[in-house]
């Protein structure tokens, strides 16, 4: 009975390091992925002071983590995540890290998804093709007499496979060491236009583990579907799948 307790605890403990896992120390430069932009705070929390209203985009250094403190944890509807003091342009105060990054912001026109349709799978490469230098690759590990498959190795721990069928067309990223949040916010920084917007947060459905912690979304359009999912190790692994091409 003990046993089976420590090992409840332990995997309880171990699912909260991985829904609140942190990939930044202080010193690190993070990117402003808030559309609507960010607000610079006199305190740690979302009543304080405004001192400045950061814009998408923008670099902050951060100054102090508190060492990311329970006490300092907060969420924004579905984000979680802690407020951290930082610096940017000699200006100093706490912001919210669930709209900050480590990710670059997209910085090229084939990275944005244009399409009402929202299709993230080409802009999606390209991302990965300009921000995650190439290392390796491999062809032909899906067997089957229609299937086509590549799968590609970038640094940072970044892998695209790309699968062709018959009908259908196959895009899985796997992002090593980031948050679940950045990875849905560098979606919503592909997408242009404020309708496309609205379309891509009204598709999103939220699905929690058993212990009440979201690690799944699926969203966008019927026909390119995309799950957005977070496994036991904290890995993100990304699907999109395209049911207009072959």
């Amino acid at each position: 009975m003990k046993r089976s307790l420590c090992i409840s605890v332990f995997t309880l403990l171990f699912l909260k390091e991985i829904c609140f896992s942190q990939n930044y120390a202080t010193g690190d430069t993070l990117n402003v992925v808030a559309h609507s932009g960010l607000r610079l705070r006199t305190s740690p929390n979302g009543n304080s002071g405004t001192i400045r209203i950061l814009e998408y985009g923008d670099l902050v250094k951060v100054q102090n983590t508190f060492e990311f403190d329970s006490a300092y944890q907060d969420k924004s509807g579905w984000l979680q995540g802690h407020w951290i003091y930082v610096n940017t342009n000699q200006v100093s105060g706490y912001v919210f890290d669930a709209y900050l990054s480590t990710l670059d912001v997209p910085s090229h026109e084939n990275e944005l998804c244009m399409e009402s349709s929202l299709s993230f799978s080409a802009p999606l490469q390209e991302y990965i093709a300009h921000h995650f230098p190439f290392q390796t690759e491999e062809q032909g590990l899906e067997h089957g007499e229609d299937v086509d498959q590549c799968v590609k190795y970038h640094t940072d721990g970044v892998t695209l496979t790309k699968t062709v069928g018959n009908g259908w067309y196959k895009t899985d990223v796997t992002f090593e060491g980031y948050r679940l949040g950045e990875v849905v916010n560098l979606f919503r920084s592909m997408i242009v236009g404020d309708d496309m917007h609205e379309m891509f947060e009204d598709s999103l459905k939220f699905y929690k583990n058993k212990e009440g912690q979201i690690h799944k979304i699926l969203t966008g359009h019927h026909e390119y579907p995309m799950r957005i999912a977070v496994d036991d190790n904290g890995m993100i692994h990304v699907s999109i799948t395209d049911l207009t091409k072959g």
